[in-house]
């Protein structure tokens, strides 16, 4: 038996070499030549779709080899392409969406053939999106199948789009191996968040070829009357969804510049923050300054604030540049604060009271026609004003009690599983869920005001941050009794 395996064994071995030989053959040889074949044919049919397959085959290479840039490819899209109009340069689709089936399709292949060094665990967070999906998408989705409505191509959209953020969570659970990774992205987002900040304050100061750029490829409802309310939509078309991007961005800047300055850098501290908190205030939305001001006070006390000589030297620095930059804008600030208050509007907003003469006349009536099922996923053309202006008569409006009681649900099981996230973890991550928590509760609140869940370039950035904490790195170890 002895000499019958010692014969077998260098015929595996030889067997075993031969196939690597091939397969090394197929990825280093006949791979990349029907590649190249592939794209110089494509080249003959249109140079923008084989340049389209060039950047694409470097992308999968370099994703295979480093897989979290596929994080930093998603970012990319959310934030500088999402708030293009749809169809623009793709026919039925937005830019950000092509990027995004494009990543995901490839961390998919990649989370199916690697291993994480530490484990992910969604125990509650996974059950509340769960739930989330389906009483926003399933559910509504077989509903209006049953009963045959007649859909139009946006509807089929935003029943599709809770999808998305399940990829985007198990993307940015999965991809990033370790917590020096998931640093880095936090980083990016930020400095992301700067160019978007940067663009809107260009546009606040009326540069020409930024105002044509955008109304070339940015150009919506919004974008075109900003100029008139003198309110900015930089890259993401929508003011509103402008002030609630930037407040998330100066959430996570205060927390990390409170507890943790040395993950980021002050110098990323300083520049991105005084953007951040600039084009927050020429979006002209007072929800987003709102629940900025509460996410700092509770991410204070969650915790804690840690001040020191340097650290009060650049809080002091941030808030100068903030003070110069805003200063250098305050005709536009001024003009703003006069339309709320300023014309017999009293101590609220006009804004919000148009939202309740709006919510009045026609919202409510509407929901209570339908109140269990909705009336339609998104707001039909004939009515005179297409924006609920509140996350929960939107989803009332969209998705009946279905929807409204899920979201509910959603906040609560997901608070309760950060908390108790937020006593295990240690260290970079306990911060991250401290942003986590934080981002939770005040978009909650803006939610009475803000379709937040709807500000497509914004929300993605809450399930980026609810996905780096489900790993189970940097947990505290637990005492045996």
């Amino acid at each position: 038996m002895q000499l019958q395996t010692d014969r077998i064994h260098p015929l595996m071995r030889r067997s075993l070499k031969s196939a690597n030989s091939a397969h090394r053959v197929i990825f280093n040889i006949v791979l990349p030549c029907i590649v190249g074949v592939t794209i110089g044919l494509l080249f003959f049919v249109s140079p923008w779709l084989a340049l389209a397959c060039t950047v694409g085959a470097v992308i999968v290479v370099a994703a295979v080899i480093k897989p979290v840039l596929l994080c930093y490819l998603t970012i990319i899209a959310v934030t500088l392409t999402s708030g293009m109009e749809r169809g623009k340069p793709i026919p039925l689709l937005r830019i950000n969406e092509v990027i995004f089936l494009f990543s995901v399709g490839i961390a998919f292949v990649i989370m199916l053939t690697r291993k994480n060094r530490y484990p992910v665990n969604f125990d509650r967070l996974g059950v509340a999106l769960f739930v989330l999906i389906l009483g926003i998408s399933i559910i509504p989705s077989a509903y209006h199948l049953v009963r045959g409505t007649s859909l139009t191509f946006q509807d089929a959209i935003v029943l599709l789009a809770p999808y998305q953020y399940v990829f985007l969570f198990f993307m940015f659970a999965y991809i990033p191996s370790n917590n020096q990774e998931r640093r880095g992205i936090i980083k990016f987002m930020l400095w992301c968040a700067a160019v978007v900040a940067v663009v809107g304050l260009l546009q606040a100061a009326k540069i020409g070829f930024v105002t044509n750029f955008l109304h070339s490829w940015y150009s919506s409802p919004h974008e075109k009357v900003a100029a008139s309310y003198n309110r900015i939509t930089s890259l993401l078309g929508s003011w509103n969804t402008l002030g609630i991007f930037m407040m998330f961005n100066i959430i996570i800047l205060w927390a990390f510049g409170t507890s943790r300055p040395s993950d980021l850098g002050w110098p990323t501290i300083l520049v991105v923050g005084g953007f951040c908190i600039t084009c927050l205030v020429l979006s002209g939305s007072f929800a987003g300054v709102i629940v900025s001001v509460m996410g700092i006070v509770l991410i204070s006390v969650l915790l804690g604030i840690n001040l020191n000589r340097k650290s009060i030297i650049v809080f002091f620095l941030l808030a100068l540049v903030a003070s110069i930059m805003l200063l250098y804008f305050q005709d536009r600030i001024l003009i703003r604060w006069n339309e709320q208050f300023g014309y017999g509007g009293g101590s609220a907003p006009s804004s919000l009271l148009v939202r309740f003469k709006l919510w009045q006349d026609i919202y409510l009536p509407a929901i209570q026609k339908n109140l269990f099922w909705g009336i339609n996923p998104t707001v039909p053309a004939y009515y005179t004003w297409k924006f609920t202006e509140s996350q929960y008569l939107d989803l009332l409006f969209s998705f009946g009690l279905v929807g409204f009681v899920s979201y509910l649900f959603w906040n609560v099981m997901t608070l309760n599983s950060l908390v108790l996230r937020f006593y295990d973890h240690g260290n970079f991550l306990r911060t991250v869920t401290a942003i986590a928590i934080v981002i939770i509760i005040v978009l909650f609140v803006a939610g009475f005001s803000n379709a937040v869940f709807a500000y497509s370039g914004t929300v993605e950035y809450m399930w980026i941050i609810l996905a780096l904490v489900t790993t189970q790195e940097d947990l505290k170890p637990k005492i045996l009794m």
